[in-house]
């Protein structure tokens, strides 16, 4: 019953803000129809409506949906072993390094599509790859704690490793201190609820990962955290590096556009419209020559739907939380802490990229 429903409502009322926000917005046909390179604009939250409808529907049962997964998970294994064979062909890698012809070998079979050793797998961009893995982290984490032999289920705990190790690979930061957020969330969660050795393991695990980034900041100028991708990236997360520089000048004429046009905002894809009439050549003019995202989910909804549309987004989230936790749904303790470490995990990647 869609009317007792309360995120399908949620859902629906986002999808009612956007179409106004598209009909009204500069380019009509563009946010309705996108381009090819994103493949989003309307027509495309169509088919993710279509989508999540069609999934409450089909899938009626915990049983129906573990075998979803499964059937995703299956999809994840072959995700990385394209993603492995790329990361024992990266150049400056400690592979490729010791075994230059091995390294080439994979290095020409599977080739890593943006840059020399950041993994992108068959998904094409580093940061892409890196949510994927986020997300599968957290899917085998929930069919772990459903088994009803958790000993036994060694498949689970082994993908959650390898989707880490492929996500620290990716390079990509904003995942990785999403993972770390989410993780502590889940775990928290559950010492908050439960006494005893959970509890122990979570102000631990706090504990050392503190010390462990404290002393990659403190070091890292040494030649052991420079000489490590995965290191040297955390090592330089800065609001004045490259990177941050960039998403701090989007953000900026983001907010400044949102507050011509609140409400509404300006339809979807149309933030090169704003880009162009913005541009800041002081803070810019080292950085990509265009952008048509604002590289922060949260204010490319306040671009694309304004006010509306940004809250809209964000009681999807709320909702969500509110019936998991709030409603006498039966759910395990265990389950509701890594759903939403898996939301806050996500939420947080979001922060510093657009939607995936």
């Amino acid at each position: 019953n869609i009317k007792k429903s309360p995120i399908m409502i949620a859902y629906g009322l986002f999808m009612i803000v956007l179409f106004l926000a598209d009909i009204f917005g500069v380019d009509v046909e563009k946010s309705m129809w996108s381009n090819f390179e994103r493949m989003e604009g309307f027509v495309g939250h169509i088919h993710f409506f279509a989508y999540f409808f069609v999934l409450t529907v089909m899938l009626r049962t915990l049983a129906e949906w573990q075998k979803m997964w499964k059937i995703f998970i299956a999809a994840d294994i072959l995700v990385l072993i394209v993603a492995y064979g790329q990361l024992l062909g990266a150049k400056g890698l400690f592979f490729a390094n010791t075994f230059p012809k091995l390294g080439e070998w994979f290095s020409s079979r599977f080739a890593i599509h943006m840059s020399q050793n950041r993994l992108d797998s068959t998904i094409g961009n580093s940061a892409y790859f890196a949510i994927f893995c986020l997300m599968y982290i957290f899917i085998a984490a929930l069919l772990w704690s459903q088994s009803k032999e958790p000993k036994k289920q060694w498949l689970y705990p082994l993908l959650i490793a390898l989707n880490t190790i492929g996500l620290l690979y990716s390079g990509t930061r904003g995942t990785m201190i999403g993972l770390v957020v989410g993780a502590f969330i889940t775990l928290g969660l559950m010492s908050w609820k439960e006494h005893g050795k959970i509890r122990k393991i979570f102000i631990g695990s706090l504990i050392v990962f503190s010390i462990f980034i404290s002393s990659i900041f403190i070091f890292k100028n040494t030649p052991v955290i420079k000489s490590s991708p995965v290191l040297s990236r955390i090592a330089s997360i800065s609001p004045n590096d490259i990177t941050g520089a960039s998403r701090i000048s989007m953000w900026k004429i983001s907010y400044e556009a949102w507050l011509e046009n609140p409400v509404l905002g300006y339809g979807q894809d149309n933030f090169s419209y704003i880009f162009a009439r913005k541009f800041l050549p002081e803070r810019m003019c080292n950085l990509e020559p265009w952008y048509e995202r604002s590289h922060n989910v949260f204010f490319d909804w306040l671009v694309a739907a304004g006010a509306l549309g940004l809250l809209t987004y964000l009681s999807l989230y709320g909702v969500t939380l509110w019936f998991m936790w709030k409603n006498n749904n039966g759910m395990p303790l265990s389950e509701k802490a890594i759903l939403t470490g898996m939301l806050a995990g996500y939420f947080i990647h979001n922060f510093f990229v657009f939607d995936n």
